[in-house]
């Protein structure tokens, strides 16, 4: 099922974290995965620590990013979908 703007998103537990910079990188030990994130990666990955509606996730980008909404939306919904096949989010 295809993540959604008016969906509840929320990290899920068991991944280790490493920062690189601006960059950040989990690891999920049990699958031997690991998933790199860029500096908005990594915001959206901190924005989730507590589950979010995804819409008023892109209205903080869209006021910390000179990009269009539309834009955003997309992208943000893209990174969540690939979170979500891997298993490393939830949503509602």
């Amino acid at each position: 099922m295809a993540v959604a703007l008016n969906d509840r998103v929320g990290r899920l537990e068991g991944f280790l974290k490493a920062s690189v910079g601006d960059n950040l990188v989990l690891l999920d030990m049990d699958k031997g995965v690991y998933v790199g994130l860029d500096a908005i990666g990594s915001r959206i990955w901190d924005r989730i620590e507590t589950p979010a509606v995804v819409s008023e996730i892109c209205d903080e980008l869209s006021r910390e990013y000179a990009a269009e909404p539309a834009v955003i939306q997309a992208d943000v919904l893209a990174f969540l979908n690939q979170l979500s096949d891997q298993k490393m989010i939830a949503a509602a």
